[in-house]
C-alpha cells in the first residue's frame, strides 16, 4: 500500500490484487461483485437477470441487487466518468482493455495466441512481458 492508504496500480480497476481496488481505493462488497462481473464478460453488456444469477451475486440474491450495488460504486464510476452504464436492461462496463487489470490479461492472451499462431515470436514476447501480476492461492501451502 502506498503512503495515503492507496494500492498503487497501473490499471483503474485492479481485480487481480489483494485487496482489488478502483483508482487504488480498495474495494469489496457488492461494488466488488458488480465490477468484477462486469469485467469479466465478453459481452457488451449484462443483463439484470445475467448479474443477478451470476455466482457473486448469489451471496445478495434479489431483483435490486445490481442497483443497489451500482449506487454503492465509488463516485468516480457512478458520475462524471460514466464508468458503469445502464444499458437496456442491464449494465456494461466502460473501460478500455487497458484499464482493467482482468480485461488488458485476456486481451493480451488472446493477441498472443494468435501472434504465436501466427510464428510472431517477438510480438509473443512483448505481450507477455507486460503481464498483470496474478497473485497465487496461498490454499495449498
Amino acid at each position: 500500500m502506498g503512503e495515503n492508504g492507496l494500492v498503487t496500480s497501473p490499471y483503474r480497476l485492479a481485480l487481480l490484487t489483494e485487496p482489488p481496488t478502483w483508482q487504488g481505493r480498495p474495494l469489496s462488497g457488492r461494488s466488488l461483485d458488480l465490477l468484477a462481473v462486469l469485467a469479466g464478460s465478453q459481452d457488451a453488456r449484462v443483463s439484470d437477470g445475467a448479474l443477478i444469477e451470476a455466482p457473486v451475486a448469489r451471496r445478495r440474491p434479489g431483483p435490486a441487487a445490481a442497483g443497489a450495488a451500482r449506487r454503492r460504486l465509488p463516485a468516480a464510476c457512478r458520475r462524471g466518468e460514466g464508468v458503469v452504464e445502464r444499458s437496456g436492461d442491464g449494465y456494461r462496463l466502460e473501460l478500455a482493455e487497458a484499464e482493467a487489470d482482468v480485461r488488458d490479461l485476456s486481451y493480451r492472451a488472446e493477441r498472443a495466441r494468435a501472434c504465436a499462431a501466427a510464428g510472431q515470436w517477438e510480438q509473443v514476447l512483448d505481450l507477455t512481458d507486460r503481464l498483470p501480476q496474478v497473485p497465487c492461492s496461498r490454499r495449498g501451502r
